[in-house]
Formats: structure tokens, C-alpha cells, sequence
């Protein structure tokens, strides 16, 4: 979760096993992704205490662990929402577009 974190503005180290973390006047929201449900978690809280607009992909994590927790920070002031997309590939053989994939996203506006 460290580099997500690092890419927010946080001031973390690795030595070993250990994380030192530094405080740092603030955070600025970017495009991360979330890799389990931990670091969902973490990039939502920096997400909601960073200036701007944090999107977290890789969200099936929080929602499978977390049953609607998105609302109910909302409910709290929080200003989430969640975004579905759809990536979309075209082939070189015709002019068909077909869909390749969704992707849920998490977005925290300040």
C-alpha cells in the first residue's frame, strides 16, 4: 500500500519489516489503486483527508468487505461516489467494438 499511499504525498519509508511513516502538512488526491481490502481502506481514509479529488480502482475489495460503507460515510459528510466503467477495445480486423472489461471506481471529493 506504501506507493499508493507515496503517490497521495505520504511521507513513508521501508526499512526491513517496518514502514516509518512521516507527518506531512497534507495529502493530494490522485488516481490510486487498491490492491486487497487494507489497502482499500487505507487509500479511502488519506482519500477523504486529501485535497482534492482521490480515484480509487480496484474497489471490489471495499465493497466485498464493506456492505455499503460508502453511504454511510457519505451520511457523515463524506462526498464518495461510486463510478462504473467500461473499457472498450477495438479490433484491427473489423470496425466492431467490443467490450473488454468493467472497472468500479471510488471517487472522494473534497
Amino acid at each position: 500500500h506504501v506507493k499508493e499511499l507515496q503517490k497521495l504525498g505520504g511521507e513513508i519509508t521501508i526499512e526491513g519489516n517496518k514502514a516509518l511513516i512521516h507527518g506531512v502538512d497534507a495529502l493530494y488526491g490522485t488516481n490510486v489503486i487498491a490492491t486487497d481490502i487494507r489497502a482499500s481502506s487505507a487509500l479511502v481514509i488519506a482519500g477523504l483527508a486529501a485535497q482534492g479529488t482521490t480515484q480509487i480502482t480496484g474497489i471490489h475489495h471495499w465493497r466485498r468487505g464493506y456492505n455499503r460503507l460508502e453511504t454511510k460515510l457519505n451520511k457523515l459528510g463524506a462526498s464518495i461516489e461510486i463510478i462504473k466503467e467500461t473499457k472498450f477495445l477495438k479490433t484491427t480486423y473489423s470496425s466492431d467494438t467490443v467490450a473488454e472489461s468493467s472497472e468500479i471506481s471510488l471517487v472522494i471529493s473534497d
